[in-house]
Parts: structure tokens; sequence; C-alpha cells
């Protein structure tokens, strides 16, 4: 059974921190281990090809840097026969997360999930954004999702602007449990960002779940 858990600030962090604060929410233990390796051979199957994880900017002139804001890999998990059982089961918790957690109004999935791996001998990362953007589909992105998939690297995390880092005794504040097969939602205008990996491979799936524009 899942566990779900709900992130929390006390008075005095949501004071520190800024007054307009949208909270991530994390359920654990969503995907076991057999479904998350079961997931990585399936794309090789597949033969699903992966490739360089661009920014918009980047994206424009077909290459990145050293100095790109993203640093990453990524594969499409295709929405097909072989992926249904994936659908399936994000589809019954987004449903039941957003129906008790944002209430937002929303109608599916307009792009396929992204699995992405993160290397550590190139610093892999993601610089602050939101997932939300201009032109469709990303203008419908409504609500977001990262699930963990391994827990033996070092970095990697996945931190938000407006929440505290730390304790103010210098011990850091991990928002999430950070354990293979969690999910973390948080609304896709809510800025966010994936730490340089130090150690090892960090590897993740993220999905965005659409609908009606905000405004």
């Amino acid at each position: 059974m899942s566990s779900i858990t709900r992130l929390t600030l006390t008075a005095k962090q949501l004071q520190e921190s800024s007054t307009d604060v949208s909270m991530p929410f994390a359920v654990e233990g969503v995907f076991n281990t057999f479904e998350l390796k079961r997931m990585k051979e399936l794309l090789k199957l597949t033969n699903v090809a992966e490739g360089v994880a661009l920014t918009s900017g980047d994206a424009q002139f077909g290459n990145r840097g050293e100095d790109s804001p993203r640093l990453a890999y990524e594969t499409s998990i295709p929405m097909t026969n072989d992926f249904d059982w994936f659908y399936n089961k994000l589809d019954e918790v987004v449903y039941h997360t957003n129906k008790s957690t944002y209430g937002f109004n929303l109608i599916g999935m307009l792009e396929p999930s992204i699995f992405l791996r993160y290397e550590s001998n190139e610093k892999g990362k993601y610089d602050f954004h939101m997932d939300l953007g201009g032109d469709r589909p990303v203008c419908f992105r409504k609500l977001s999702c990262t699930i963990l998939v391994n827990d033996d690297y070092e970095g990697g995390d996945l931190v938000f602007r407006g929440l505290p880092q730390d304790d103010g005794q210098g011990n850091k504040i991990i928002h999430y449990p950070k354990t293979p097969g969690t999910i973390i939602f948080f609304p896709s205008f809510m800025y966010h960002a994936v730490t340089p990996v130090t150690k090892g491979t960090r590897y993740s799936i993220v999905t965005w779940i659409h609908g009606p524009t905000f405004c």
C-alpha cells in the first residue's frame, strides 16, 4: 500500500519564506523495484532513442554547453500497450492526488512521460525553472510530477523556490521521501530545480498533466 505524505511548513517557516507558497505533495512507494527495473528494460527492448535534454533556448541552437541550464539525457516513454501498466497506475494516483489536494481542472496527459538520466561526471542538473510555458501543449500544463527511480547517488535533489532549504541551524531540509518509487507532485507554475549530481547517476521520470489554462 502506498503511503501519502503531505508536506507542510511550520508557521515560522511560512513567515520566513515566500508569502505565496505552493506546496509539493509526495506519494511514497507507488512503483516498486520490479516495476522500475521493468521500465528501464522495456525502454531498451523497444529501442526508444535517448537524446540530450534541451531547454527551449538550447534547442533553438541545437546543442548545449557546460553553462546550459540543463545537463541531462531524456527518453520519451511511448503511450503504447507495452507501457499501459505504467500509465494506468499513474493515472489513478494523479486522479486521487488532484482530487484530495489540488482540485485542478485537468483533462489528461497531452505529452508522454520522460525518463531522465543525470550523470555526476558532468554535474548533471537543471537550474530553477517552471514547467508551464507559452507554446502548446506546454501552456496547458497544470500539474507536474517527478518519480524517483533510484537513490544510489549523491546530490541531485529536487528543490523548490520559496521553500526553506535548511532549518536555520545549517541542517538541510528534504521536502519529500527520497526513496525509489516515490512521486512528488507540484503545480506546474512552481519554480523548481535539480541540484548538480555529485556522485553516481540519478534516474527519474517526469510527467505533466494538462487542462484549461490557469488564466
